[in-house]
């Protein structure tokens, strides 16, 4: 719909062109020539731009004709962690019916499921192992059924958000310098960031080898952020001297530029409680699912970072 719409502004503008070209030729008046010139080739260049992209979106709708990609695309937003995971070939697909899919990666021993009603969100619930670690349950229809099937010590909340926008996030904050973390920086990290769900070993190495972005004050790290193993946006940390200076903000968008550099896709998870973080993620462009995915974890955990 906002394609179309776009296309009908550009053949009035094209029109209106045609109208200050006629104009101008019947009044002898050169100016309005000129203006309408310029305008008609801004239009049709924006035409041929609009036609382009059009083509790119529905390339990516072929070549997500297959009934996952098809299914996860129906709540794009929603479902993001589980198209990306599938289309980068690092899941096990467990279940895959019209009604629901249960992927499984192995990188982090974490289930993923949706379900479109309460049979198939049970058939999928008995196919969690007991010894689970991890389970994102996407769709509301798991919650009425969850206890019947699953132990677990942690449940939260948790939103994804995508930067669905083609050009870069603005850095307002010059003076803060960003540069990629090294090996040197894993102790650091270690002893800064604190989420038990990321506590296994070589974990936060090798987020420092994907790319981790470490924000730099006065030559001295001030706090950082990476990609989790899933490719989402996330370890975020700024120390506590160097809060409230727009470092959070400076970090997320460097890392959503990032994304679009390497060619991923600039996504997000902030748990329903963190209203400061949600409203952080909107102003520098991200799109927040209709819902919240509900994230199971089989051991108690009483603190988690996001």
């Amino acid at each position: 719909m906002k394609q179309h719409k776009r296309y009908q502004t550009s053949i009035i503008l094209l029109l209106v062109c045609f109208a200050f070209i006629y104009k101008g030729i019947r009044d002898a008046q050169t100016p309005m020539i000129v203006i309408g010139v310029f305008l008609a080739i801004y239009a049709t260049i924006r035409i041929v731009l609009l036609l382009t992209l059009s083509n790119v979106a529905q390339q990516e709708i072929v070549e997500d004709s297959d009934m996952t990609s098809a299914y996860l695309r129906t709540n794009y937003e929603r479902y993001i962690e589980m198209y990306i995971l599938y289309k980068k070939g690092e899941c096990e697909v467990l279940y895959e019916e019209n009604d629901g899919l249960l992927l499984l990666s192995h990188a982090d021993d974490m289930y993923y499921a949706s379900a479109k009603n309460k049979q198939a969100a049970m058939d999928i619930l008995q196919l969690i192992p007991q010894d689970y670690h991890g389970l994102c349950v996407c769709d509301d229809i798991f919650i009425e059924c969850i206890d019947s099937y699953i132990t677990y010590g942690t449940k939260f909340n948790s939103y994804n958000l995508v930067y669905e926008k083609q050009e870069k996030a603005v850095l307002t904050n010059t003076t803060i310098r960003i540069q990629p973390l090294t090996e040197k920086d894993i102790e650091i990290v270690k002893q800064t960031y604190s989420n038990p769900i990321y506590d296994q070993p070589g974990y936060i190495a090798s987020c420092i080898k994907n790319g981790m972005l470490g924000a730099y004050v006065d030559d001295k790290l001030a706090g950082y952020i990476g990609l989790h193993n899933s490719g989402a946006i996330g370890l975020l940390e700024v120390f506590e001297d160097y809060r409230q200076q727009g470092i959070a903000k400076t970090l997320v968008a460097s890392m959503i530029n990032h994304c679009l550099e390497t060619k991923q896709i600039a996504y997000t998870q902030v748990q329903q409680k963190n209203e400061t973080s949600l409203q952080l993620q909107e102003k520098l462009g991200f799109t927040k699912a209709d819902k919240p995915c509900v994230w199971i974890f089989k051991k108690e955990m009483e603190t988690l970072h996001e």
